[in-house]
């Protein structure tokens, strides 16, 4: 019976905890192991290792304090609560998007700092080869789209509504890719589209215009970002890489721009010192865990 009222306490908890909200943002990693400790995340568990993330609705079990663990917390700022003896539930940093408001630069010196502790490489492949901007990307007005398609050629690019009718096409004959803008597409904002490339049966996904609200605080940000003076020319990169990785993660039902941080650093790779690659790596290490929220 015990065992029972456990179980729903840590259901009516997680419940609450995560109503109205879906995300997977990075809260907190672990500076080094810990002992007598474990972390369950949706029914896997695994043990609590330098390097290892914690996420919204992450039970942490341990017989010892979780205080006195070496945590990088975002903000340095446990975000745990306690469900009942040896557990505690991790809580999210943002319970709305006007919460992101003022934090660009607070999310760049996390990622810098959670990114010292990367423990897992990324693997080194094509990035022609990774389908892009994935199965769904919400753009922002004037901004260029990358669409990659892999290494095979298709016949042409087409954008359609949700009732088949094309409203773009182009050739693209011995191409792998294409970057486009939405207004050269013609889209109209706030509604959903397809991309295919013909012949190309893996290759598509959904688009549309972000809303207002979001975008205007995604472009809020990027200006703050611009008007840091004490952040390098890469320092800027980085940080808006950072920010519309972590806004994606945070609120995946409405905003997927972890295409443009991923494409922010492919277009500045070759300029990255060595330490700002290892930053690099870890977003992009973010972005192919995240998954294609379909709208």
């Amino acid at each position: 019976m015990k065992t029972i009222n456990t179980i729903l306490v840590v259901f009516i908890v997680m419940s609450l905890a995560t109503q109205g909200y879906a995300g997977c943002e990075v809260v907190g990693v672990f500076l080094k192991n810990e002992p007598e400790c474990s972390v369950s995340r949706k029914g896997w568990f695994h043990p609590c290792v330098k390097g290892s993330d914690l996420i919204p609705g992450d039970i942490i079990l341990t017989s010892r304090q979780p205080e006195a663990f070496k945590i990088n917390w975002f903000k340095n700022k446990p975000f745990i609560s306690k469900l009942e003896s040896n557990q505690y539930i991790v809580t999210t940093v943002f319970k709305s998007k006007k919460d992101f408001i003022g934090l660009p630069i607070a999310i760049f010196d996390f990622t810098k700092n959670t990114s010292h502790v990367l423990t897992q490489s990324v693997t080194r492949e094509n990035d022609n080869a990774i389908q892009r901007p994935g199965k769904c990307a919400t753009l922002l007005p004037g901004e260029v789209v990358n669409f990659c398609w892999g290494l095979e050629s298709g016949d042409r690019f087409v954008v359609k509504d949700s009732h088949e009718k094309k409203i773009f096409e182009r050739s693209v004959k011995g191409l792998s890719s294409l970057a486009l803008t939405p207004e050269e597409m013609k889209l109209e904002k706030y509604i959903s589209y397809i991309w295919v490339i013909e012949n190309l049966k893996s290759c598509g996904g959904n688009i549309r215009f972000l809303d207002k609200e979001s975008t205007d605080i995604v472009e809020n940000a990027f200006e703050t970002i611009n008007n840091t003076k004490q952040l390098t020319a890469n320092d800027k990169v980085i940080a808006k890489a950072s920010f519309a990785q972590y806004i994606s993660e945070s609120f995946p039902e409405e905003i997927c721009l972890n295409w443009l941080s991923y494409q922010l650093l492919e277009q500045h790779k070759n300029k990255l010192s060595k330490e700002e690659r290892k930053i690099s790596d870890y977003l992009k290490i973010r972005f192919h865990h995240v998954s294609d929220t379909l709208f």
